[in-house]
């Protein structure tokens, strides 16, 4: 298929050290050339000295370069916010970095000044490597792509194909199931064209009926592929649209891993009840706060969908003003205009999530999984979105895939926003799909970030 293969990353990562390891070593030269007034690089021993505990610091780095999604495969988007990626991961990594050094004596060798140098170079580096990757990585590539699809999905796969060079594809084209009249035009263009690679909905009707109909093209030299395979492997979700229920079948079923499972909801014990007793030490802080504001309570608590479709009791900490607790869900109109000003912080610094520690020692929630919605959506969701019940079949989360990844402009809010839930559910889907204990650990990862940057859901 495309070439999105996990070696580049493996390469940009191994590149990344490399850049890091030589900023360190120029770091020193510099250091000592100024301390000894004489320019030159340092021996190799003496910097072996130092780059042995350094890389702690080397790795802290990348660490944070794959908490910004920097290794990630590279999509329009994320290249349209490198330059804000690079430098949000290097500020963080400065932070750190500064702490360790200020709490664990590593060296004995003016550890401060290095890591100012160090943190200046790397970053000058790291910017113009990860700017160069998409040259260095597009090819001469000569797959020349017909998708054979419908909808919104269509395009955007399209867009991505042609914009993203990374991809190495010479062409991309299209054709709309909902226009075509017969598949003799699909032949037409793939002769026509050239065609390389076929990416088709294999679900439609008109193809799911007529399959045999593209028997010839695995003779030839076209590679035949789904267009949701190619969709997924590209934009990392799944395309609702261009599914049906066999694929559920297909790539759903019978994908329960006991394993998995227990060792999921250890580590949700694990990070949860440490988090949780410590938090504890906030709780009377806010709740002055909040009897000081309005006398009202310290908890919010709403009900939600949980896993197998039954309700459970979410808790957090209350943002909003507080009316006779009269329960008024997220599907209100004028949930927005009822957020406190102390409840805006609470929101942006995520704190009022921390009650939500309750549901996951429960089990109720989990630290990854969809996020949960109150009855009412999930009601009306159910009849407008297809598939919409499947995100029920696992423990919601606390955080989810859909939260990383789905645009900021696309996410729901409040009310009813049928079109960017759609668009998440494609999201929670795949997650469905490829969910593992490293994901997990990726995501959790990932919304540390989000955390940090006050941008996740």
């Amino acid at each position: 298929m495309i070439s999105t293969k996990i070696t580049k990353r493996v390469f940009i990562a191994f590149t990344d050290f490399i850049i890091l390891s030589t900023a360190l070593y120029l770091s020193i030269s510099l250091r000592y050339s100024f301390a000894i007034e004489n320019i030159g690089f340092v021996s190799w021993e003496r910097f072996l000295g130092v780059f042995y505990p350094f890389l702690i610091i080397i790795f802290l780095n990348m660490l944070v370069f794959y908490m910004y999604g920097l290794y990630d495969k590279m999509t329009i988007k994320i290249y349209t916010e490198l330059d804000k990626r690079i430098l949000a991961s290097q500020i963080l990594s400065s932070i750190l970095g500064a702490i360790i050094f200020y709490t664990i004596p590593l060296f004995s060798i003016a550890p401060k000044t290095i890591l100012i140098i160090y943190i200046l170079i790397s970053s000058l580096f790291i910017f113009f490597w990860r700017k160069s990757v998409r040259k260095i990585f597009k090819g001469s590539g000569n797959t020349r792509i017909l998708l054979v699809a419908e909808g919104k999905e269509l395009e955007d796969l399209k867009d991505e194909i042609a914009q993203n060079k990374i991809l190495n594809i010479q062409k991309v084209n299209s054709l709309s199931l909902s226009e075509i009249e017969s598949l003799d035009s699909i032949k037409k263009k793939v002769a026509e064209e050239e065609i390389s690679m076929l990416a088709i909905n294999m679900h439609h009707p008109k193809i799911k009926n007529n399959i045999s109909f593209f028997y010839e093209f695995l003779l030839g030299k076209v590679e035949v592929v789904n267009f949701a395979d190619l969709y997924e492997e590209v934009l990392q979700k799944v395309p609702l649209d261009n599914i049906d229920a066999s694929w559920f079948f297909n790539n759903l079923y019978g994908k329960k891993n006991k394993f998995y499972e227990n060792a999921k909801r250890l580590l949700d014990l694990y990070l949860s009840i440490p988090i949780f007793l410590i938090s504890l030490a906030i709780y009377p802080i806010i709740f002055l706060v909040l009897k000081a504001q309005d006398g009202g309570s310290l908890f919010y608590i709403s009900e939600r969908i949980g896993k197998d479709g039954l309700p459970f009791k979410v808790y957090k900490f209350r943002s909003m003003t507080d009316l006779k607790n009269k329960d008024i869900d997220s599907s209100s109109k004028n949930e927005a205009k009822r957020i406190t000003k102390f409840g805006s912080f609470l929101r942006k610094t995520r704190l009022d999530e921390l009650p939500q520690l309750i549901n996951i020692i429960s089990g109720d929630l989990s630290l990854i999984g969809p996020r949960p919605e109150v009855p009412t959506l999930v009601e009306e969701y159910a009849k407008q979105i297809p598939f919409y019940g499947i995100r029920h079949t696992v423990t919601p989360g606390l955080s989810g895939y859909a939260q990383i990844y789905q645009e900021q402009k696309s996410v729901p809010k409040f009310g009813i926003a049928t079109d960017a839930t759609r668009d998440k559910l494609c999201y929670d889907i795949f997650y469905l799909k490829h969910r593992s204990f490293l994901m997990d650990l990726s995501l959790m990862v990932k919304t540390v970030r989000n955390l940090l940057s006050r941008s996740g859901v």
